[in-house]
């Protein structure tokens, strides 16, 4: 009876032990296993750090550059900087320019040759090198000489009987209208005074309008220009004038003897002929 007892009790204890340990089983997610002993659950322990594994330490600030040890007298090698010199920035390209090309075209105006529009990075300039300079025509260096006999002239030649109303043989060449005509004024402030006007007829020819007294204007022109130190005009047109009938200067010529001297003629025509060829030797006395 007593063995009966013994044995009843260490089969409750086993029951008891392995309801326990399946109860902690089920807790893990693990199957209880008959005749295993339950285990009680292990504390969580502290994580330890890894041995490897250091704090962060607080950045240490930059330390300032030391400045350069002077150089010693004697002493062959130059100092050294206690902080590596920084390299600077490479500076930028700078900008390409666009050139753009400019052509002369006849008549002086100055066209480009392409369009190219400007921008920031590419600004357009002229080429000075593309823009050619006119060269004068023989009769725009005709005119020009012209233009230097600016001044007052005394006849050298004068006649010894002096015509009605002349008080002095002499004319004045003056440049006016802008550099555009020469005008040439004969025995100036009497009452035979009269005028001539020179000026250019396009870039090949020269012109004089002749403003007689007798009340006609003669218009010569002078198309040859061989002989630079000689200008000859012949008879174009005229108005108020019968060319045929009426007395009238037809022809006129002016050879340069030298900067302050010059000769001057006059063909005279009347009724469909010349008459009288007058010639004067004018000396320039100012400028």
């Amino acid at each position: 009876m007593r063995r009966f007892n013994v044995f009843a009790v260490l089969t409750i204890a086993t029951v008891f032990a392995v309801a326990a340990y399946a109860a902690t089983r089920q807790n893990t997610g693990q199957p209880a296993q008959a005749g295993q002993p339950v285990k009680p659950a292990q504390p969580a322990q502290n994580v330890q750090p890894a041995q490897n594994e250091q704090p962060a330490q607080p950045a240490k600030p930059a330390q300032p550059a030391q400045p350069a040890q002077p150089v010693q007298p004697g002493n062959s090698q130059a100092p050294t900087a206690s902080a590596p010199a920084q390299t600077p920035p490479a500076p930028s390209a700078a900008p390409q320019l666009r050139i753009k090309k400019i052509e002369p075209v006849p008549g002086g105006a100055i066209q480009p040759a392409t369009s190219m529009p400007a921008t920031a990075s590419q600004p357009t300039i002229i080429a000075p090198e593309s823009i050619s300079v006119k060269t004068p025509t023989p009769a725009e260096k005709a005119f020009e000489r012209l233009k230097s006999l600016a001044g007052t002239w005394e006849m050298e030649n004068a006649p010894l009987a002096v015509p009605e109303g002349i008080k002095e043989f002499k004319t004045v060449f003056r440049v006016t209208s802008g550099g555009r005509t020469v005008q040439q004024t004969d025995f100036p402030d009497t009452v035979r005074e009269y005028v001539n006007i020179f000026h250019m007829d396009g870039d090949s020819a020269l012109m004089v309008t002749h403003y007689c007294p007798l009340n006609h204007q003669t218009r010569m022109r002078a198309t040859n220009f061989d002989d630079p130190q000689r200008l000859s005009f012949v008879y174009h047109d005229s108005t108020n004038l019968d060319v045929v009938m009426h007395r009238h200067c037809h022809n006129t010529s002016i050879t340069f003897i030298s900067d302050d001297r010059i000769q001057q003629d006059w063909a005279f025509w009347a009724n469909g002929e010349q008459y009288r060829v007058r010639s004067a030797t004018w000396k320039r006395v100012n400028n």
